[in-house]
């Protein structure tokens, strides 16, 4: 990584400014990030058979709540990572520990199968 200290506004919870010097920066590897957590939690949702599809969200929902920067992007776009933004409002509804993955749902570890949503 070219700017190591980027990484705080990711892993550290480190807000962004609009004063910062870095700013640009972080807001476009912010964009960049959403745009991969999207895929994977569309992806699972895609992979209904999977056995741990359904455990996909975690990584995702760990990102949102380590990046404040990453939380301030998805909410002024919703519409551009709708996935996203429903994981991370329901994370703030329910906490992380009670949040299953919007595509999926919850299955429980053991499964062999994921159910199918219904639409």
């Amino acid at each position: 990584m070219e700017n190591p200290p980027l990484r705080a506004y990711f892993f550290d919870r480190k807000p962004s400014a609009p004063t910062d010097t870095d700013r640009s920066v972080v807001i476009t590897l912010a964009e960049l990030l959403a745009d991969v957590l999207e895929c994977e939690l569309q992806v699972a949702g895609l992979l209904p058979d999977f056995r741990f599809a359904h455990s996909w969200h975690r990584w995702p929902a760990h990102m949102l709540e380590q990046s404040p920067v990453l939380v301030e992007v998805v909410e002024s776009h919703p519409d551009w990572w709708p996935t996203l933004h429903e994981l991370w409002r329901s994370t703030g509804e329910s906490g992380p520990a009670a949040v299953t993955h919007p595509l999926v749902g919850g299955v429980a570890a053991t499964s062999t199968r994921v159910p199918r949503r219904r639409r």
